[in-house]
Formats: structure tokens, C-alpha cells, sequence
């Protein structure tokens, strides 16, 4: 379940809600580990120079950090909204089914470090976050939407990697017949 705040709807061609999550909110997500962004064409890459400057605003700048950072894309083989709330855009409870970080993961994971420090900001800070439903997509959407939101910032080819089907195939095998995690 995911609380946006002033959130918005996107109805055609594919479903889609938008808004403001709190970063309190966000830290919490690290109890999901890797499998959050498994479908992410990068896991965090820790303390790099850009993640450390997205810390950086989070702690020095919380007021900015909304309009600094580019804010993170799930991707959800379903989303629904709940009843709580009733009509208001105000704030909404949604459902996400398989959700998956497809962009965002040095925000998650930047956010999550940062609730391990006890940072107090995290309460009143929020980050713009978006919910794509999969439902009604078409077959290769899922890794053409991952491709776009991911070719802003320079990769590296072998990145792409996590998108070739054998690599897929090995990441199911392998959790399914020896419980390990591969990425």
C-alpha cells in the first residue's frame, strides 16, 4: 500500500496515478530489499557522488528536496485505489500488486540510508512518485517504459543486461529452486 498525497490520475492509453509520497514513508520500503527494484536496470550503487548529494539535500535542504530530485517510477502488475478517503485528491490509499522500482532506486535507496541515521527531516519531506499499472499494456511496455526512464543518466550497456530474458530466466530458476537472490 502506498499514501500519495495530492495525487492525480492518468486514464488513457495506460493507467496511471501520480503524487507526493513522505519520505517516512519511503524508508519503511527498505524491508523489501533487492526485490523492490528487481526490475530496475541498477540496484544502489551506494555512496557515490550523486547519491551522496541526494543525502546531502534530503538532510540540508528538505524544502528543496522535492523539486531537486526527478522522483521515482513504480511499475505494478495492478494498482487500485482504495475507498479510504472517497473522492478527495487531498491524499489516497493505493494498492500496488508486484510493485517494482523501475526508476528511483538511488532515491530508495539514498532515503532508506538516511532513516538508518534517525534524520528527523524525513516526517515533513515528500518525493514525487508515480504508479503505473500494467494492466491493458501492451507485451514490451514494461521494458520500453524502464529503457526511457533510465536513459537520462549515462549506463553503461551491460546494465541492460537485467532486460535479456535468459537473465530473467536464471533470477527465477535460481529463487525458486535455491531460494537465492540474483541480480
Amino acid at each position: 500500500e502506498i499514501m500519495l498525497h495530492q495525487w492525480g490520475l492518468v486514464k488513457e492509453p495506460y493507467v496511471a496515478y501520480y503524487g507526493q509520497v513522505a519520505v517516512s514513508d519511503i524508508a519503511a520500503w527498505g524491508t523489501y530489499g533487492v526485490r523492490l527494484t528487481s526490475k530496475n536496470l541498477r540496484q544502489f550503487k551506494g555512496l557515490t557522488e550523486i547519491n551522496e548529494s541526494i543525502g546531502k539535500t534530503l538532510s540540508a535542504s528538505p524544502d528543496k528536496f522535492w523539486y531537486f530530485n526527478n522522483g521515482i517510477t513504480i511499475l505494478c502488475d495492478s494498482v487500485r485505489k482504495k475507498p479510504l478517503g472517497g473522492g478527495s485528491t487531498d491524499i489516497g490509499t493505493f494498492e500496488c500488486r508486484g510493485a517494482s522500482v523501475v526508476n528511483g532506486a538511488q532515491t530508495v535507496g539514498t532515503i532508506v540510508g538516511a532513516a538508518q541515521k534517525d534524520d528527523k527531516q524525513l516526517a515533513s519531506t515528500r518525493v514525487l512518485v508515480r504508479l503505473i499499472s500494467l494492466d491493458n499494456c501492451p507485451p514490451n511496455f514494461a521494458d520500453e517504459l524502464t529503457r526511457a526512464t533510465n536513459t537520462q543518466n549515462r549506463i553503461e550497456r551491460r546494465d541492460f543486461a537485467a532486460l535479456d530474458p535468459n537473465q530473467r530466466r536464471l533470477r527465477t530458476e535460481l529463487l525458486l529452486e535455491c531460494q537465492k537472490e540474483y541480480a
